[in-house]
Formats: structure tokens, sequence, C-alpha cells
């Protein structure tokens, strides 16, 4: 086999399994918004976690849940700086049989950022791969007139 046919075919199968992944995350992710019951939520404290030297904060958000329950949660997801305010009021998305897993959101596009990231890099690939081909297929056509 021609290594410039099996470096199309692994570059192929790599290109569709991050666009296959992309598609799963994408899918799981859109429904769980869908499943999830809604409520505005309450930053209450910053909960620092140490990452790689480096302090991130988690919120910690309390909020009311559609049955009436108070609950509070620390969001699974830390950053540097801190994403939330102590007292910042927040979109809280929590599945109602397991209320303290809950997500607290300012943007609910965040929620989709991993499938983001696999389907970018997978037309990132599209991409240079079609370039690839196209630079040497003219490289194969050009090379009979020197």
């Amino acid at each position: 086999m021609d290594i410039m046919l099996q470096f199309a075919v692994v570059f192929g199968l790599i290109m569709v399994g991050l666009l296959l992944a992309g598609l799963i995350l994408w899918y799981r992710t859109k429904r769980y918004i869908d499943r999830a019951h809604k409520a505005i939520g309450v930053v209450i404290k910053l909960r620092k976690v140490p990452f790689e030297n480096r302090e991130t904060f988690s919120p910690v958000v309390r909020f009311t849940t559609n049955d009436g329950r108070a609950l509070s949660f620390t969001d699974p997801i830390a950053r540097y700086p801190a994403e939330f305010e102590v007292g910042e009021r927040t979109h809280v998305l929590y599945d109602p049989n397991n209320p303290h897993k809950a997500r607290a959101v300012k943007r609910l596009s965040d929620l989709f950022l991993s499938a983001k990231l696999f389907g970018s890099a997978s037309a990132a690939l599209l991409a240079l791969g079609l370039l690839s081909g196209i630079v040497f297929g003219l490289r194969n056509y050009f090379s009979g007139f020197f």
C-alpha cells in the first residue's frame, strides 16, 4: 500500500473518530439540558481547588428545587480566575432525581465546550486533509511538465 494512502486512511480514521466523539458529546449535553430542571441560584461562597500550583475556584451555589427544597452544591468545574462572584445570581440545571449534582451555568453554550473542541479538531483535520490532497494532487499532476 502506498505511503500516502496509508497516511490518508489513518488521518481519515482519526478525523472520523474526533467527529464522532464531538457528536456524542453534543448529543449527551443536549439530552442533559432537555431533561434538567431549571432554577435560579445564588453563589454563597467560592471553594478553592488547587490545580497545578495554582488555586482555581469553584462556586458553591444555593438554590430552591421545583418542589421547594433549599439545597446547595459545589459546581464540578473550577476556574482561574473565578467565573462567579459571591452573591451573584446564576442559572442552575439539575436532575430532579439527584439535585445535589447540579450545574451553575452562565451560558448554555459553555456546556457544549468539549463537543465544540472535538468538532473543531475534526474540522481542522478535514481542512488539513483536503489541503494536503490538493497540494499532492497538483504536485503529481504538474510533475510530468518539468
